[in-house]
Protein backbone atom coordinates (compact mmCIF):
# COMPACT_ATOMS: atom_id res chain seq x y z
CA UNK A 1 0.00 0.00 0.00
CA UNK A 2 0.78 3.88 -0.80
CA UNK A 3 1.48 4.98 2.77
CA UNK A 4 4.03 7.66 2.80
CA UNK A 5 3.64 10.89 2.18
CA UNK A 6 6.09 11.32 -0.97
CA UNK A 7 7.67 8.74 -3.57
CA UNK A 8 9.24 9.78 -7.03
CA UNK A 9 9.65 7.40 -9.82
CA UNK A 10 11.93 9.06 -12.45
CA UNK A 11 10.47 9.71 -15.65
CA UNK A 12 10.32 6.87 -18.03
CA UNK A 13 8.15 7.66 -20.91
CA UNK A 14 8.59 10.04 -23.70
CA UNK A 15 5.82 8.87 -26.14
CA UNK A 16 5.53 9.00 -30.26
CA UNK A 17 4.11 12.69 -30.85
CA UNK A 18 5.66 15.33 -31.27
CA UNK A 19 6.77 17.30 -28.24
CA UNK A 20 4.99 19.98 -28.73
CA UNK A 21 1.79 17.74 -29.21
CA UNK A 22 2.62 15.77 -25.53
CA UNK A 23 1.59 17.13 -22.37
CA UNK A 24 3.99 15.50 -19.29
CA UNK A 25 2.60 14.89 -15.71
CA UNK A 26 5.74 14.23 -13.83
CA UNK A 27 5.48 13.30 -10.27
CA UNK A 28 2.35 16.16 -9.84
CA UNK A 29 -0.37 16.44 -7.61
CA UNK A 30 -3.52 17.13 -9.55
CA UNK A 31 -3.66 20.77 -7.89
CA UNK A 32 -0.30 21.94 -9.47
CA UNK A 33 -1.85 20.65 -12.69
CA UNK A 34 -4.95 22.40 -12.28
CA UNK A 35 -2.85 25.41 -11.40
CA UNK A 36 -1.16 25.13 -14.96
CA UNK A 37 -4.18 24.75 -16.86
CA UNK A 38 -5.81 27.69 -15.73
CA UNK A 39 -7.34 26.63 -12.59
CA UNK A 40 -9.68 23.72 -14.39
CA UNK A 41 -10.05 20.71 -12.53
CA UNK A 42 -11.77 19.13 -16.14
CA UNK A 43 -8.90 17.83 -18.14
CA UNK A 44 -10.06 16.94 -22.24
CA UNK A 45 -7.27 16.61 -24.65
CA UNK A 46 -7.17 14.55 -27.75
CA UNK A 47 -3.24 14.92 -27.75
CA UNK A 48 -0.66 12.55 -25.71
CA UNK A 49 -0.77 12.65 -22.50
CA UNK A 50 1.61 11.03 -20.18
CA UNK A 51 1.96 10.38 -16.21
CA UNK A 52 5.09 9.35 -15.34
CA UNK A 53 5.97 8.85 -11.89
CA UNK A 54 3.32 9.56 -8.97
CA UNK A 55 0.63 11.47 -9.82
CA UNK A 56 -1.22 12.33 -6.61
CA UNK A 57 -5.09 13.95 -7.03
CA UNK A 58 -4.98 16.08 -4.23
CA UNK A 59 -8.11 18.09 -5.52
CA UNK A 60 -10.78 16.78 -7.31
CA UNK A 61 -9.77 16.02 -11.22
CA UNK A 62 -11.44 14.78 -14.24
CA UNK A 63 -9.92 13.13 -17.72
CA UNK A 64 -12.41 13.87 -19.85
CA UNK A 65 -12.36 12.74 -23.45
CA UNK A 66 -8.45 11.81 -23.10
CA UNK A 67 -7.94 8.65 -26.10
CA UNK A 68 -4.10 8.97 -25.66
CA UNK A 69 -3.39 8.83 -21.85
CA UNK A 70 0.23 7.07 -21.63
CA UNK A 71 1.43 5.57 -18.12
CA UNK A 72 5.15 5.19 -17.49
CA UNK A 73 6.89 2.64 -16.30
CA UNK A 74 5.11 1.69 -12.79
CA UNK A 75 3.27 5.03 -12.54
CA UNK A 76 1.01 5.74 -10.20
CA UNK A 77 -2.23 7.37 -9.74
CA UNK A 78 -2.98 8.11 -5.58
CA UNK A 79 -6.28 9.29 -5.07
CA UNK A 80 -6.30 10.60 -1.63
CA UNK A 81 -8.66 10.91 1.12
CA UNK A 82 -12.01 13.28 0.38
CA UNK A 83 -11.19 13.67 -3.33
CA UNK A 84 -12.56 11.81 -6.35
CA UNK A 85 -10.73 11.17 -9.89
CA UNK A 86 -12.81 10.77 -12.67
CA UNK A 87 -12.06 9.01 -16.11
CA UNK A 88 -14.58 9.28 -18.32
CA UNK A 89 -14.66 8.15 -21.80
CA UNK A 90 -11.08 8.48 -21.74
CA UNK A 91 -7.94 5.48 -22.43
CA UNK A 92 -5.40 5.03 -19.76
CA UNK A 93 -2.73 2.88 -21.29
CA UNK A 94 0.84 1.51 -20.51
CA UNK A 95 2.41 1.69 -23.64
CA UNK A 96 5.86 2.74 -22.11
CA UNK A 97 7.62 -0.29 -22.35
CA UNK A 98 6.62 -2.05 -19.02
CA UNK A 99 3.72 -2.15 -17.17
CA UNK A 100 2.69 0.62 -14.66
CA UNK A 101 1.63 0.42 -11.37
CA UNK A 102 -2.24 1.49 -11.02
CA UNK A 103 -4.81 3.22 -9.36
CA UNK A 104 -4.64 3.42 -5.53
CA UNK A 105 -8.17 4.73 -3.59
CA UNK A 106 -6.94 5.49 -0.17
CA UNK A 107 -9.92 5.36 2.17
CA UNK A 108 -13.94 5.55 2.26
CA UNK A 109 -13.74 9.25 1.28
CA UNK A 110 -11.69 8.73 -1.60
CA UNK A 111 -13.42 7.93 -5.10
CA UNK A 112 -12.66 6.62 -8.54
CA UNK A 113 -15.32 6.83 -11.18
CA UNK A 114 -14.60 4.81 -14.51
CA UNK A 115 -17.61 5.77 -16.78
CA UNK A 116 -18.56 6.02 -20.29
CA UNK A 117 -16.04 3.72 -22.64
CA UNK A 118 -13.08 4.40 -20.49
CA UNK A 119 -10.58 1.97 -20.77
CA UNK A 120 -7.70 1.02 -18.15
CA UNK A 121 -4.84 -1.60 -19.33
CA UNK A 122 -1.78 -2.94 -18.70
CA UNK A 123 -1.30 -2.25 -15.09
CA UNK A 124 0.11 -4.80 -12.59
CA UNK A 125 -3.24 -3.84 -10.26
CA UNK A 126 -5.86 -1.38 -12.45
CA UNK A 127 -7.81 -0.39 -9.63
CA UNK A 128 -6.39 -0.61 -5.66
CA UNK A 129 -8.91 0.08 -2.62
CA UNK A 130 -7.04 0.90 0.53
CA UNK A 131 -9.43 0.68 3.82
CA UNK A 132 -12.79 0.75 1.56
CA UNK A 133 -11.70 3.25 -1.53
CA UNK A 134 -14.66 3.72 -3.72
CA UNK A 135 -14.65 2.93 -7.42
CA UNK A 136 -17.43 2.96 -9.42
CA UNK A 137 -17.13 1.62 -12.92
CA UNK A 138 -19.31 1.62 -15.32
CA UNK A 139 -19.83 1.13 -19.05
CA UNK A 140 -15.70 0.52 -19.33
CA UNK A 141 -13.32 -2.04 -19.88
CA UNK A 142 -10.61 -2.87 -17.79
CA UNK A 143 -7.89 -4.89 -20.03
CA UNK A 144 -4.60 -6.78 -19.95
CA UNK A 145 -3.79 -5.88 -16.20
CA UNK A 146 -2.20 -8.78 -14.13
CA UNK A 147 -4.77 -7.53 -11.64
CA UNK A 148 -8.29 -5.68 -12.48
CA UNK A 149 -9.35 -4.57 -9.23
CA UNK A 150 -7.71 -5.32 -5.58
CA UNK A 151 -9.96 -4.94 -2.30
CA UNK A 152 -7.82 -4.65 0.58
CA UNK A 153 -9.45 -5.90 3.73
CA UNK A 154 -11.47 -3.34 5.77
CA UNK A 155 -14.23 -3.14 8.14
CA UNK A 156 -17.67 -2.86 6.83
CA UNK A 157 -19.87 -2.80 3.69
CA UNK A 158 -17.90 -1.62 0.48
CA UNK A 159 -19.03 0.69 -1.65
CA UNK A 160 -17.34 0.04 -4.72
CA UNK A 161 -19.43 -1.35 -7.90
CA UNK A 162 -19.27 -2.57 -11.31
CA UNK A 163 -21.95 -2.15 -13.75
CA UNK A 164 -21.90 -2.84 -17.40
CA UNK A 165 -18.02 -3.17 -17.86
CA UNK A 166 -15.56 -5.98 -18.96
CA UNK A 167 -12.43 -7.03 -16.74
CA UNK A 168 -10.86 -9.47 -19.63
CA UNK A 169 -7.37 -10.30 -20.80
CA UNK A 170 -7.91 -10.45 -24.65
CA UNK A 171 -4.54 -9.79 -25.21
CA UNK A 172 -0.85 -10.01 -23.68
CA UNK A 173 0.98 -8.17 -20.77
CA UNK A 174 3.78 -5.60 -21.24
CA UNK A 175 6.99 -6.72 -19.09
CA UNK A 176 7.02 -5.81 -15.69
CA UNK A 177 9.86 -3.88 -13.66
CA UNK A 178 11.05 -5.38 -11.37
CA UNK A 179 9.93 -9.10 -13.03
CA UNK A 180 6.89 -10.39 -11.90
Amino acid sequence: SYGYDTIIIPPSCSGTAAPTSVTYINNLTASQFIAAQNNNNVYSSTNQTIINGVFTVDADFTFLNCPDIWMGSNAVIIVQPGRTLTINNSKVIGKCQHMWDGIYIQGTLATLNVVNNSFIEQAKQAIVSINGGNFQVENSKLLNNLKGIVVQAHQGQHAGAIRGSTIAMPGTFLPAIPAL
